[in-house]
């Protein structure tokens, strides 16, 4: 079976093993982002700059191989704009 809640997908393999994987889910609050460009620096394949010099997601669910770095983008964002779930 396959179930999605929240963001955590849980891959029943029989009735007595579960295995679960957590998916990212990248935000970004464009009202509070301060335009420093560190993020899309960082992790060009998942943030950029728009037009209005506001950060912009490219890529809402990332590839898990990228999770370490769009977290080091948010704990570096100086107004907290970035959000990762799962």
């Amino acid at each position: 079976k396959l179930r999605s809640l929240l963001g955590l997908v849980s891959y029943e393999l029989n009735d007595n093993l579960t295995s679960s994987i957590a998916i990212m889910i990248v935000s970004v609050d464009r009202d509070s982002c301060a335009a420093t460009g560190g993020c899309a620096q960082l992790v060009p394949d998942v943030f950029s700059i728009g037009s209005d010099g506001i950060v912009e997601v490219l890529v809402t669910s990332p590839d898990e191989s990228l999770r370490a770095v769009v977290l080091d983008a948010a704990d570096l964002c100086p107004t907290a704009a970035i959000a990762v779930e799962g």
